[in-house]
């Protein structure tokens, strides 16, 4: 095992709170969250400044909405069953 050290952070109360929030989301805890974005800058040698996670973003992706328009269309390929699905799928693959 790697030597360890302590290391005490102090930031604002109200910071904690909502960071710790979106790190819950994650399924992680602060510290988890502060080691791995420390071994992040390790790895890397970079500071990370982008995070494209937004919980209350719910705005569909360009290629989701092509792929709506589509069925709206009627623009899709239908099968009679499963069967005729799982057939169709393994000779595309």
């Amino acid at each position: 095992m790697a030597d360890m050290v302590n290391f005490n952070l102090r930031l604002e109360k109200d910071l904690k709170e909502k960071t710790g929030e979106i790190f819950e989301n994650y399924g992680m805890t602060t510290a988890q969250a502060i080691r791995m974005f420390l071994h992040n800058v390790a790895n890397t040698r970079k500071i990370p400044l982008v995070f494209d996670y937004q919980a209350n973003d719910r705005t569909p992706s360009a290629s989701t909405l092509e792929a709506i328009e589509e069925v709206k269309n009627g623009d899709v390929i239908k099968y009679k069953n499963l069967d005729e699905f799982v057939s169709a799928f393994n000779e595309t693959t």
